[in-house]
């Protein structure tokens, strides 16, 4: 008997070398990330042209014993209300994740929307009166100023986005010269200001410390997600779900706002933003590059308020 775990990530490859073994009996176990692969042939196979020789079973979280008994903890390990509960809060029943691993389905596209469009139309719309009642915090995306790409300069606090700015002309000092303009302005403490590391932030440090802000964060987004809860691939796509957490109006009764003078920039770079399931069953944005192409130029200002997320509220 082949019997294989995590059966989403098995390639063909690895399923035909299974084949070569010609085994009496196959056991394939896993939850269903991705709408392709071996794993997922199968399975639709099994639906639609189904044959006495195989058995489908599909098992959804919602019918675990404990949860089935309305228990909120499970003396047994199984899932439970308090699990469900604390899913529903981190990635929402509108998820991939959930639809994959709550409801024991194949989502209809390997990518997901990180923020649906009226999560975006509730933020932009209206005005926030309690934007400055919470501790601020700075954040900077660099950039060349090649092919369209823009330096972003961004103030958000835990209620909303209070300042932007962004140039494809700034150098290295300007930028560092707008951004203490910014953390004076609105009193931001230094350890509060988180910086793009990587390329050409590698560099950055000492621009910033020559304007007096000592002690920045630097921001490696393909770094590992230390310190978030959940799957996640890496430390930015972390950023992106705790920002997708914070716009989600079934968990935030008090709306996370962005004046419309910064949406209407903001908002299709936002809705370009997706998301997969990785083989490993953790969360990934999908590459820059793709957002490029689907809006003509570089995520710049969205990537400003992602990054900002590296700073807790």
């Amino acid at each position: 008997m082949a019997l294989v775990d995590e059966s989403s990530a098995l390639t063909v490859e690895k399923d035909e070398a299974i084949s070569g073994w010609a085994p009496a009996k196959r056991v394939y176990l896993g939850n269903p990330l991705r709408p392709d692969g071996p794993f997922y042939e199968k399975c639709m196979r099994a639906t639609l042209e189904p044959e006495p020789s195989t058995k489908l079973i599909r098992i959804p979280s919602t019918e675990s014993p404990a949860i089935v008994a309305n228990q909120r903890r499970s003396p047994d390990g199984f899932n439970a209300l308090d699990w469900l509960d604390d899913m529903r809060r981190d990635y929402g029943e509108d998820s991939v994740w959930w639809t994959a691993h709550v409801k024991a389905q194949f989502p209809d596209s390997a990518e997901g929307q990180v923020y649906p469009r009226d999560w975006i139309d509730r933020a932009i719309s209206g005005t926030q009166d309690n934007l400055t009642n919470s501790t601020p915090c700075l954040s900077i995306d660099l950039a060349a100023g090649r092919g369209g790409d823009r330096s972003v300069i961004l103030v958000r606090n835990a209620f909303g986005v209070l300042f932007m700015e962004a140039s494809n002309s700034w150098g290295m000092d300007e930028t560092a010269n707008r951004a203490k303009s910014a953390l004076d302005r609105y009193n931001i403490r230094c350890s509060r200001v988180v910086y793009d590391h990587t390329g050409l932030g590698e560099g950055f440090r000492k621009y910033l410390e020559q304007v007096g802000i000592v002690g920045a964060n630097g921001f490696m987004g393909g770094s590992e997600a230390k310190n978030f809860r959940g799957r996640y691939d890496n430390l930015k796509s972390a950023c992106a779900w705790r920002l997708r957490q914070r716009l989600d109006p079934k968990t935030n009764s008090t709306r996370f706002h962005i004046p419309q003078e910064y949406g209407q920039a903001l908002r299709p770079e936002l809705q370009a933003i997706s998301y997969e399931l990785t083989s490993k069953d953790k969360i990934r944005l999908t590459e820059k590059d793709a957002i490029r192409s689907r809006i003509g130029r570089s995520p710049d200002l969205a990537d400003a308020l992602v990054m900002s997320f590296a700073i807790t509220d």
